[in-house]
């Protein structure tokens, strides 16, 4: 990247100065930015690790949930329990 590279003719006047037209982006631009993503980064990994856990534990309660379905219907095909429809109290 050589001098004719930069185009730092004046691009206008602002307050008494001559503002320059340049193609890049400042030092404080570059830290900002910096700053934003030092701060989204951590939070994106936090949701995304919650997200994780939260869907292997509702893979786990559907394979527990289908489990149990499964051994109550062999108990009832085995007709060892009855479930009938609940009492009520008087």
């Amino acid at each position: 990247m050589g001098v004719r590279d930069f185009d730092l003719r004046p691009y206008g006047q602002l307050g008494g100065r001559q503002v320059y037209k340049d193609k890049g982006f400042t030092l404080v631009e570059i830290l900002v930015v910096l700053a934003v993503l030092a701060l989204l980064i951590p939070v994106s990994l936090l949701v995304v690790s919650h997200t994780l856990n939260a869907n292997n534990e509702a893979r786990l309660r559907s394979g527990a949930t289908l489990l149990a379905e499964g051994i109550v219907e062999q108990l009832l095909s085995l007709s060892l329990i009855h479930i009938s429809e609940p009492t009520r109290p008087y």
